[in-house]
């Protein structure tokens, strides 16, 4: 398993994180042979396409999906999604607040539990947030919280997008969020259809390259869209 697997990365004007991919993602892919990369330039107004280009010119394992609207990091990741080939799918953040160094741990932890879906989770223990900006954190757990008394099964990170999944599961699944929102949707699906979801610990520290794009009333907003659907779901399953 550990030969097969795709890594999406959807990025909205990320420009100066991808810069910083081959010192600091591309070296913890050495020693895998059969992966790719997909590169998800969200209709970005930056030059996060030319920057994706370079890497996809320099490196054949890097593919480049581009389309001229932003839709949102959802659909970015949906995107991603459908044009990947391999047996399993990691998504990243591409501002890499969750170390690619975390990839190996993902990989390893699904080969020794044949998991469905494994989540990078920074809820884990008490050291698991670096720097991260107080009111992201607020409303994360927030968020959690309230995702966390639908759930039929205890998780602790239920809205980050750092994860592993099998691509069966996901390519099969009908997805309607397009915002970050996303995460929560998908993990609730796999567990709606007693897939096997585990958690590792994996760090989550500040964004140092290039400025954050969520808007904070916007996603808060469509957590709760997403929850009355959950809550629709569960009622009419």
């Amino acid at each position: 398993m550990k030969e097969n697997f795709s890594i999406v990365i959807p990025a909205y004007n990320e420009e100066e994180s991808i810069k910083n991919y081959d010192a600091l993602l591309i070296p913890n892919l050495e020693g895998y042979k059969n992966f790719e990369v997909i590169i998800v330039d969200d209709g970005s107004k930056d030059k996060t396409l030319d920057e994706a280009n370079k890497l996809k010119n320099k490196y054949k394992f890097v593919k480049v999906v581009s389309y001229g609207k932003n839709g949102g990091m959802g659909y970015a990741i949906k995107e991603g999604i459908r044009n990947a080939a391999k047996d399993f799918i990691i998504v990243l953040d591409s501002d890499l607040t969750f170390h690619p160094k975390y990839i190996k741990d993902l990989l390893e932890a699904q080969e020794r539990s044949n998991a469905d879906c494994v989540i990078g989770s920074h809820l884990m223990d008490k050291e698991g947030v670096l720097d991260v900006p107080f009111i992201r954190l607020v409303l994360h757990k927030l968020v959690n919280y309230f995702y966390y008394l639908l759930f039929d099964r205890r998780v602790h990170t239920i809205s980050s997008v750092f994860r592993l999944y099998r691509s069966k599961e996901v390519k099969e699944m009908e997805i309607e969020s397009n915002g970050f929102n996303i995460n929560a949707e998908i993990l609730f699906k796999l567990i709606q259809k007693k897939k096997k979801v585990i958690e590792i610990p994996a760090k989550l520290t500040k964004r140092k390259f290039g400025v954050s794009k969520i808007n904070l009333y916007k996603e808060a907003k469509n957590h709760m869209i997403l929850i009355l659907k959950i809550l629709k779901w569960k009622l009419f399953k």
